[in-house]
C-alpha cells in the first residue's frame, strides 16, 4: 500500500493505492534519470574547493586531520635557512594547492582525481623514513576534513535532486 499527500496552494490532498504498480514506469524513469546524470561540472568546481584547503594546510602547517606536522630537525633548519615545513622550492604546496606543475587534476561525469605527481609527497604523507636515513616524521598533507566532505556531499546530493526533476 502507498500513501501520498499531495500540497498545493490552499488545498491538501490524501490518496492511497493498493499497489505499487500505479506508478507506472515512475521507478525507471528515475533510475534512468539518475543514471545519466552528469556529476563532472558540480566535480570540477570542487577541485577549487580542495586546492584552498591544501593551502590552508601549508599554511597552518597541519594536515587534514588538524594534526600539526612534526617540527623540522634543527639539522634541517640550518641546511635550508628557515623553519617552513615541507617546503624547499614550493613544488609541493604549488601541486597541491594551485595548478602548478605537479598537479594532478581529473573529473569525469563520476568521479574526480586530485593529488600531486611530485614524487616525493608519498614519502612525506605515509612516513616513508627508511628512503631517508630512517628518520622522516609523517606530515599528512593530501586529503580531506569532515567538513569538507561535507560541502562534497551536499553538493552532489542538491545535483542528484536538480537531475531527478528535470
Amino acid at each position: 500500500m502507498v500513501q501520498t499527500l499531495t500540497i498545493k496552494p490552499g488545498k491538501v490532498r490524501r490518496q492511497q493505492f493498493d499497489d505499487v504498480r500505479f506508478f507506472g514506469g515512475t521507478f525507471q524513469e528515475i533510475e534512468n534519470a539518475f543514471k545519466a546524470a552528469d556529476y563532472e561540472p558540480v566535480l570540477r568546481k570542487f577541485l577549487g574547493v580542495l586546492e584552498e584547503a591544501h593551502r590552508e594546510y601549508f599554511a597552518r602547517q597541519a594536515g587534514p586531520s588538524g594534526a600539526d606536522w612534526p617540527d623540522l630537525a634543527p639539522a634541517t633548519i640550518v641546511r635550508k635557512g628557515h623553519s617552513r615545513i615541507l617546503f624547499e622550492t614550493g613544488k609541493l604546496s604549488g601541486s597541491l594547492g594551485g595548478r602548478s606543475s605537479g598537479a594532478v587534476r581529473e573529473t569525469t561525469h563520476r568521479g574526480a582525481i586530485f593529488g600531486t605527481s611530485v614524487p616525493y609527497s608519498i614519502f612525506h604523507q605515509q612516513a616513508r623514513g627508511f628512503l631517508f636515513g630512517g628518520n622522516l616524521p609523517q606530515r599528512e598533507h593530501v586529503g580531506m576534513t569532515e567538513q569538507t566532505l561535507d560541502v562534497l556531499l551536499q553538493a552532489v546530493a542538491d545535483q542528484t535532486v536538480e537531475f531527478l526533476k528535470g
